[in-house]
């Protein structure tokens, strides 16, 4: 499996929910599998997505993308994110 955990810092979370939610369509057809949005409990437009990909390639070419550079804008994410593209570690048995 393949992930992609992402910190935002944004000026507004409800604006950034707004944009994120407009770009559904976009991130699914781009390998998104699905996601979980959080919010850092003292400060509320501190927010961490949690999102599973189809692959790792595909996680790295969202990461990387134009599109999501002028969704970070439009959303208005106030700093550079903190971006971790993971994989699961397996147990041995």
């Amino acid at each position: 499996m393949s992930f992609l955990i992402t910190r935002y810092k944004v000026e507004d979370y409800s604006e950034w929910k707004d944009v994120f939610k407009e770009t559904k369509e976009s991130r699914k057809k781009a390998g998104e599998k699905k996601y979980r949005v959080f919010r850092n409990y003292n400060n509320k437009n501190e927010i961490i997505v949690f999102q599973e990909w189809e692959s790792i390639k595909k996680a790295e070419n969202y990461a990387d993308s134009k599109g999501l550079s002028n969704c970070l804008k439009k959303a208005g994410v106030i700093d550079k994110p903190d971006m971790y593209i993971l994989t699961e570690a397996r147990k041995k048995k």
